[in-house]
């Protein structure tokens, strides 16, 4: 993994916490609004990932709020 994906990551302040998606990029494919996950950190390019009970979906940008 990336050095300053590294870095970046210890600084996510919700990581582990359970957050819904409020709204989701429009980029397939997006998780749905209202979607429930944890916060699991970061992926190599930069984005963050969130895992639900289905799947883990990356979340290249939206808003999020602690459920």
């Amino acid at each position: 993994m990336d050095s300053l994906v590294v870095e970046a990551e210890k600084l996510l302040y919700w990581q582990g916490c359970q957050v819904r998606v409020v709204s989701p990029a429009s980029e397939p494919p997006a998780p749905s609004p209202g979607l429930v996950g944890r916060i699991s950190g970061l992926a190599p390019d930069g984005c963050l990932l969130l895992d639900s009970a289905a799947a883990q979906y990356k979340l290249w940008s939206g808003t999020v709020c602690l459920s």
